[in-house]
């Protein structure tokens, strides 16, 4: 199995598991909820290190370029963004529908701190209504996963790569003494 292939099953896998045990607990209608969701971006970033080390160990000889790293990373984060995005509607629609309300109900309370008018809460809301169907939530959370996984995938290319010093050649470089 590919790496990417490999990780970004893994990485989607974690992600769920994270979003299960946070609603099963409760959590997923507090502010502590929130913050566990950022686990992900670190599960994200794991996975992602996980395939460009493996490709780079088990298929490229110990040495990977920038665009391999870059690909490999991004065709994790592909995979992982089209599973997530499909547990989303999942989620949203079958198994906590409740969710879609909970949150609209959030983003009236943020308005209503900020002091704006009921009039301007019920035109934003009408909007943000429109915006938070299953499938408009599931489409946002495939392209905002791809959106950071991009710039993540990015750093970790980056920081991964690691050029052949010779790579037009079988055996190591020799010395001149």
């Amino acid at each position: 199995m590919k790496p990417f292939l490999k990780y970004g099953l893994i990485t989607a896998a974690a992600g769920i598991v994270i979003s299960m045990i946070t609603y099963l607990l409760g959590l997923d209608k507090t502010s502590t909820g929130e913050y566990i969701g950022y686990l992900n971006i670190i599960v994200m970033i794991a996975g992602m290190i996980m395939a460009v080390k493996e490709k780079r160990e088990n298929e490229l000889g110990g040495f990977i370029e920038f665009g391999q790293a870059f690909s490999t990373a991004t065709m994790t984060v592909l995979i992982a963004a089209a599973i997530t995005s499909v547990y989303t509607y999942l989620y949203v629609s079958v198994i906590n529908p409740g969710f879609r309300e909970y949150t609209m109900q959030k983003q009236i309370e943020k308005m209503e701190a900020k002091g704006m008018a009921q009039e301007q809460i019920d035109v934003a809301m009408s909007y943000t209504e429109k915006f938070m169907t299953p499938t408009m939530m599931a489409i946002f959370t495939f392209l905002g996963g791809m959106v950071v996984g991009i710039i993540i995938a990015l750093i970790v290319a980056a920081i991964m790569k690691k050029s052949n010093p010779n790579p037009f050649s079988e055996t190591p470089p020799v010395s001149e003494n």
